[in-house]
């Protein structure tokens, strides 16, 4: 059954706490630590999400009227990893800029997925489908 307290739980407490002492970083320390983590070093990819919990935290409020906050930042920090496997720090682009748009995508996906208890259909096919259907009917 799915919640949706407005009281954080213990994990999303001490999430805000590390994202709040995470320091931020700059362009050039963003690729140094996206090329390390590229190159296999696990503690600049600990690094690196580490300083970008904030952006998944400042996103899951956006989502929040959805779901429950910590699944959101769950799905938001399945997000973010996602995001620091694919990127690419050559292209120029900020990391928080590539991130957001993954963070979104997950948590969106996640608040579609989790809306209702029974899903519509949500194709023009399976509507169409649903529509021919022949209803029952209760006789009284």
């Amino acid at each position: 059954m799915m919640t949706t307290t407005s009281e954080p739980s213990d994990g999303l407490r001490s999430l805000r706490r590390v994202a709040a002492s995470a320091p931020l970083l700059s362009n050039a320390d963003e690729r140094r630590l996206a090329n390390l983590a590229q190159a296999g070093d696990k503690h600049a990819l600990d690094l690196l999400l580490r300083a970008h919990f904030r952006l998944v935290l400042s996103i899951a409020k956006q989502f929040s009227a959805h779901c429950a906050s910590d699944e959101l930042v769950s799905e938001g920090l399945l997000g973010l990893l996602h995001a620091a496997n694919r990127f690419d720090p050559d292209r120029g682009t900020r990391f928080a800029a590539y991130a957001a748009w993954w963070i979104r995508a997950f948590m969106r996906k996640f608040s579609l997925a989790n809306r209702r208890i029974v899903r519509a259909p949500s194709t023009r096919v399976a509507r169409a489908l649903l529509a021919g259907i022949p209803q029952q009917r209760s006789e009284a």
